[in-house]
């Protein structure tokens, strides 16, 4: 006989890879152009390239630890869905307050300050 699966697993499986998506797009938003990346943020030029470093490699590094954590959680049927919008609901809100230093002046540490918050 031959099984199809639960049709819930597709489903499962589309969200995680879109929300997949979604953070390794916030990830790389600062490798793009380093020119553009500095004139947007207001990061002086000294200063980029250790700051746009930090910040390519600030979710990476972050995922490391918070990976056997979602694990946990998600081994249980009930707590998937909760921790995928929780996952969802993270991403949303960095990329929110990452977006806080773009309309508002703020000076150059408090920028990336914000920044960094954000990106983790």
């Amino acid at each position: 006989p031959t099984s199809r699966g639960q049709p819930v697993r597709w489903l499962v499986l589309a969200v995680m890879f879109w929300l997949g998506l979604a953070q390794t797009l916030s990830w790389m938003t600062f490798s793009g152009n380093p020119d553009i990346f500095r004139s947007y943020y207001r990061v002086p030029k000294h200063s980029s390239e250790m700051i746009e470093d930090w910040l390519l490699n600030a979710g990476p590094i972050t995922y490391l630890p918070m990976a056997p954590l979602v694990a946990a959680l998600t081994t249980r049927i009930d707590r998937v869905w909760s921790t995928v919008l929780a996952g969802a609901a993270l991403t949303a809100a960095g990329n929110i307050i990452r977006l806080l230093p773009c309309g508002m002046a703020m000076s150059e540490p408090t920028s990336i300050t914000v920044l960094a918050v954000g990106q983790a």
